[in-house]
């Protein structure tokens, strides 16, 4: 049932290819934020840039763009760098090992498209390498965010061990360090429980050259049939702290890498089924790590481009009524194709769609829905109120915002995003907002000019933390201080809203 539908979109996507490139435009954003949100832009830049490269189907218009944002996102990664190597979310001592290992695997990526100098590559390879411990394993951080490798004492160092040793063999390291690496991982594989570690240690075994065939077998013992495909639950939280839908994201994505190098090239496409079946309308996933780990997957999946032997046709039925087929040729068997079946929905009436593939394609399909619902009210697990000092003032004067923010759940929550709106007519005083993160309070923010975001480490249970900022009138106005935001950065569905207030700035 439909309720309410303002639009229903069917999308046939006759290829890999076509879902990888699906919103290709939107997934050229201009970089901002902390090291993985600024990284969460560029990434898929270098990676979308470097397939259409070598499948000749670049634009002058699209790569100049791309261009641009990785030189943004280039320099501005590079400010996060820490003084003695490494890299940290926002650029503070200590490093930390797992998110420097996420930035190698970048940096080599981007290598391919853009001039990345090779002295930071290599710094970064002997920065890592310096943490290893004698047994050839690293140890997880435990300091700076809490590292989601750090279940226990076992698990934490394989997991880790794997991260860090796959980032340094596929960035084209390898010596004494990784070779002592993937021994441990070899002596200690055995005793691996979970999919996500042992996606990990399967790929960075299998981008050595050596044998994980027993490693992938256990990880498919492991895989979830749903959504039409595999899911490879994670097993707990993942190397960025991913937990829930991310999680297993991040963990299916490893695990088709892993299953196209071995030759298991059926369950590796389920487990890119799944990954489709997830993304979300817009064509994102569900946190920054989850939808680059998914968009490397996908494009690594799509080295053919189109197919020369496609030549089906896809019947589609809607409640009776026969609708236009598609027709999927190997001209068109790379092309996202569009139906708008709005006509047919009508507010609270189930609305039956049925698809049959004919002929000689492959294809997967995605049914959109864009509706006004209620608003569910679930059990919140993080809260926000924003106040102010007063509602009616005059030009120039300046309030004072009190964002107070509760996690409501006895562990830790891990880094807490506040979207803090901007009311029209006025602005933040910077100066205010920079003595929050004197304070240690937050570790960095960033304004966009409708809203103040603001990186939170983390939030102590039960213990309401107020961040308070100032704000200053533009000129007379009557304006609604829209509605902040606050949610946790590795699981955006956790999150939370707070109420509007109007302010009134009087001659």
């Amino acid at each position: 049932a439909i309720p309410g539908s303002e639009k229903v979109l069917l999308r046939i996507f006759p290829g890999i290819l076509a879902a990888a490139l699906e919103g290709i435009e939107g997934t050229l954003r201009q970089p901002y934020g902390c090291f993985e949100q600024t990284s969460s832009a560029t990434y898929p830049n270098a990676l979308v840039l470097d397939y259409l490269r070598r499948s000749g189907k670049s634009k002058p218009e699209l790569e100049a763009r791309a261009l641009e944002y990785l030189q943004q996102g280039y320099q501005r990664l590079l400010s996060f760098e820490v003084n003695g190597g490494g890299f940290e979310w926002f650029g503070r001592a200590p490093a930390n090992q797992v998110l420097t290992a996420y930035g190698l695997l970048e940096f080599a990526d981007m290598a391919r498209v853009y001039q990345v100098d090779p002295a930071v590559i290599r710094r970064t390879q002997e920065w890592l390498v310096s943490k290893q411990r004698s047994d050839g394993s690293f140890e997880p951080d435990r300091q700076s965010l809490s590292d989601g490798l750090y279940r226990d004492q076992f698990s934490g160092r394989l997991g880790a061990t794997a991260y860090i040793t796959w980032a340094l063999v596929e960035s084209g390291y390898r010596g004494i360090a990784t070779d002592r690496a993937l021994g441990f991982l070899q002596s200690r594989s055995r005793e691996i429980s979970d999919a996500y570690t042992l996606s990990l240690v399967s790929n960075a075994l299998l981008a050595a050259g050596l044998d994980a065939q027993p490693l992938v077998e256990r990880l498919i013992s492991l895989a979830v049939q749903e959504k039409g495909g595999l899911r490879f639950p994670a097993g707990g939280r993942t190397a960025v702290y991913s937990a829930g839908p991310a999680a297993d994201v991040e963990t299916s994505s490893l695990a088709s890498l892993a299953l196209f190098r071995t030759g298991q090239l059926d369950r590796a496409r389920s487990a890119l089924d799944y990954l489709l079946a997830t993304r979300s309308p817009s064509g994102a996933w569900p946190s920054t790590q989850s939808t680059v780990l998914a968009l490397r997957s996908l494009l690594s999946a799509s080295a053919g481009g189109s197919d020369p032997n496609a030549d089906g046709s896809i019947a589609i039925d809607v409640g009776g009524q026969k609708v236009e087929p598609i027709a999927i040729r190997p001209e068109t068997s790379d092309l996202i194709q569009t139906v708008d079946l709005t006509r047919f929905a009508k507010p609270g009436v189930p609305l039956s769609v049925e698809l049959a593939l004919s002929g000689k394609a492959r294809a997967q399909y995605q049914l959109v829905t864009i509706a006004y619902v209620p608003k569910p009210v679930p059990e919140e697990a993080l809260a926000l109120k924003v106040d102010f000092d007063r509602v009616t003032l005059a030009p120039d004067d300046t309030l004072t915002a009190r964002a107070t923010a509760t996690w409501k759940k006895p562990q830790a929550s891990g880094m807490v995003m506040l979207a803090l709106g901007i009311p029209p007519g006025f602005e933040v005083e910077p100066s205010s907002v920079a003595q929050l993160v004197a304070q240690g309070k937050v570790g960095k923010f960033t304004l966009t000019g409708k809203e103040l975001l603001l990186y939170v480490d983390a939030l102590r249970p039960f213990e309401p933390v107020q961040f308070a900022y100032q704000l200053r009138a533009k000129f007379p106005v009557r304006a609604q201080a829209p509605s902040s935001l606050a949610y946790l950065y590795y699981q955006p569905e956790v999150r939370t809203q707070s109420a509007a207030v109007q302010l009134v700035v009087r001659r």
